[in-house]
């Protein structure tokens, strides 16, 4: 014959087990409610080793141009030398399109794969450096206030002074965005090897006399005597 104290035992198993039901439907619910916010799906980029979710469909940007971004990425990195100039000249035009697809090249490791592309002196990577210039990839270098890391700064000026050899040839100098962006390097507390990316690439701008203009009104001259 079960007493008092068998009864409040009972009880106290059941209220456990309660307790836990209870507790567990929260949990759920609070899951699943999280869940049904994050409406933007997201897709995984394997680069280097290392796992990078992309937003499939960022502001402004379809699902195409996601998936777009993320074959033309894994092609740069890994593709052959056509697939690679392929994936570039994509990357640019979604970039040029996009504002959020700019900053996330970097997170992509894709500046460091661009200069690799570029630093060839093959004459068909010579005919690439001509297309990206044609693209406008001067438009997409971040401001210096957007981008604080110096090795970040130092790929996009190792691309720019590859870029610059074309100076005897096709390239255009685009004051507007190149210059105050070298400018701003070079006074900036940035490592010596990017600066000397910097000063390389003012080199070959000044071998062409119609950069003798932008050059001085960009205080180039002014910051050689500093």
């Amino acid at each position: 014959m079960s007493g008092p104290s068998s009864s409040a035992t009972t009880t106290t198993v059941w209220l456990t087990y309660y307790t836990k039901l209870h507790f567990f439907t929260r949990i759920r619910r609070f899951l699943k409610s999280k869940a049904a916010q994050k409406n933007k799906p997201r897709t995984k980029v394997m680069i280097d080793n290392k796992e990078v979710q992309i937003k499939v469909t960022m502001d402004g940007e379809t699902e195409d141009d996601s998936l777009l971004l993320q074959r033309s990425v894994k092609k740069l990195h890994f593709g052959s030398w056509e697939e690679k100039e392929l994936a570039a000249k994509e990357i640019g035009k979604l970039a040029k399109e996009n504002v959020k697809t700019r900053k996330l090249m970097a997170e992509l490791g894709v500046i460091p794969a661009l200069v690799e592309l570029v630093a060839s002196e093959v004459t068909a990577r010579r005919q690439n450096k001509a297309l990206m210039v044609e693209a406008g990839i001067f438009s997409k270098l971040p401001k210096n206030e957007d981008v604080s890391e110096d090795l970040i700064m130092h790929d996009f000026a190792e691309l720019i002074l590859s870029l610059s050899s074309l100076a005897k040839t096709q390239f255009h100098l685009a004051s507007s965005e190149v210059l105050p962006f070298l400018v701003g390097i070079l006074e900036s507390s940035s490592s010596v090897e990017t600066k000397e990316s910097c000063l390389g690439t003012l080199y070959n701008l000044s071998a062409v006399l119609e950069n003798a203009g932008p050059l001085i009104s960009n205080g180039v001259v002014q910051l050689s005597w500093a």
